[in-house]
């Protein structure tokens, strides 16, 4: 009686074991200043890490009015630039998995700017 008894236990043990192992998570990425792959965030400020906005496809479009003011943009995508195209009328160019400030409504070489759009582009470097 001693050993089915025993063999039980251990059996019980040797499934609760296995299950453990089935429950636990699995583990994940965690994201740079707040930006999920493949996101590109833009940010109120220069030390945020909570976005107030993101955009993710391919192509050219336009900012909303809380990206344009936004004071930095992070580009969490591996293979893809980002450009955004500058009030005063120029690209600027953010690479892949780069931070950089936005400069909106500050006194740069060009003059006060602030983004306008953005373009997404299948390339890896600026």
């Amino acid at each position: 009686m001693n050993v089915r008894r025993y063999a039980g236990a251990a059996l019980a043990a040797a499934a609760f074991a296995s299950l453990t192992v089935v429950a636990v998570p699995s583990a994940q990425a965690t994201s740079r200043y707040g930006c999920d792959w493949p996101y590109v965030c833009f940010y109120a400020t220069e030390s945020s890490t909570t976005p107030v906005a993101k955009y993710k496809d391919l192509g050219e479009q336009p900012l909303s009015e809380t990206a344009q003011r936004a004071l930095k943009v992070y580009n969490s995508r591996n293979d893809d630039r980002v450009k955004l195209w500058m009030f005063n009328q120029y690209w600027e160019c953010v690479n892949p998995n780069q931070a950089k400030a936005t400069w909106s409504g500050k006194t740069t070489p060009h003059g006060i700017n602030w983004p306008m759009k953005i373009k997404i582009e299948d390339a890896a470097k600026c």
